[in-house]
């Protein structure tokens, strides 16, 4: 995902408050993979997503690893894609 998204865009991708943010923010990022993508996954993440999100608006927290939370999950298979892609050039 790091050679096909600019940090930029993943910035505002980390960031969104709305599920509406969240799925426009998706479809840019889909569209920059030519749809290649495991749907599986997207349908669980932004499944997670809603719930985690809805968990903080309703302040439950949950008693999980801090890097069970998608968005920490997200910024790590990030970063992590793009220091492999580094390793390769």
């Amino acid at each position: 995902l790091a050679a096909v998204m600019s940090e930029g865009r993943f910035t505002c991708l980390s960031a969104v408050k709305t599920p509406d943010d969240l799925l426009r923010q998706l479809r840019r990022a889909v569209k920059l993979l030519n749809g290649s993508v495991n749907l599986i996954s997207l349908a669980d993440d932004i499944f997670r997503w809603c719930q985690e999100s809805d968990d903080l608006l309703n302040h439950h927290r949950r008693q999980q690893r801090p890097t069970e939370f998608i968005r920490i999950r997200w910024a790590l298979e990030y970063y992590q894609a793009g220091d492999a892609d580094n390793e390769q050039n």
